[in-house]
């Protein structure tokens, strides 16, 4: 695919996702992929696609080729992990959160306070920035949020999990 291909591809997941178009999104991501493990990203985009349109089942086939190709993909991982807890499948969700917190990322570098700063002056030129100005403060300020707060909800969720199930040893006869 050319730079081009790519950046076109790119800004229309980019349009799709900001419309809430998930179908749409999985459309375009679906058509980009090459069944091989490049396709890692694509695959778990269109996992958070399926789970953002509430379809879990998709979601976790979606994700299930992630880990296919990469068995310690942290964001297949986790996003497995919450979906399997709210199913009540809770020896999987337990799973795959110890997995989880195995395989926790390195932090990502914090976003450059000159991207900021360009976002603010471009918001003065150009005053339909000023939307953008806000949401990117609000989700580009912290790239590590959603990591730290996944580990939190897997740490909380595995010490309720040994609480409840951690003393069973044998099958509960029903």
């Amino acid at each position: 695919m050319t730079a081009l291909a790519f950046a076109t591809t790119q800004m229309q997941i980019a349009r799709c996702i900001g419309q809430k178009d998930f179908n749409g999104a999985i459309r375009v991501l679906e058509g980009s992929l090459s069944n091989n493990s490049t396709d890692i990203p694509s695959l778990q985009m269109i996992a958070l696609c399926y789970r953002w349109s509430q379809r879990n089942d998709m979601a976790i086939a979606s994700a299930q080729q992630v880990l296919a190709y990469d068995s310690k993909h942290f964001g297949a991982i986790s996003l497995l992990s919450e979906i399997y807890a709210e199913q009540k499948d809770y020896d999987a969700a337990a799973r795959l959160a110890r997995l989880g917190i195995e395989n926790y990322p390195e932090p990502l570098p914090a976003t450059p306070k000159l991207f900021f700063w360009l976002l603010r002056l471009g918001s003065a030129v150009f005053p339909r920035l000023k939307r953008i100005e806000a949401s990117a403060k609000r989700d580009l300020a912290d790239p590590n949020k959603d990591t730290r707060e996944w580990y939190s909800w897997a740490k909380e969720y595995l010490a309720w999990y040994e609480t409840t199930f951690g003393n069973k040893q044998t099958p509960t006869v029903h």
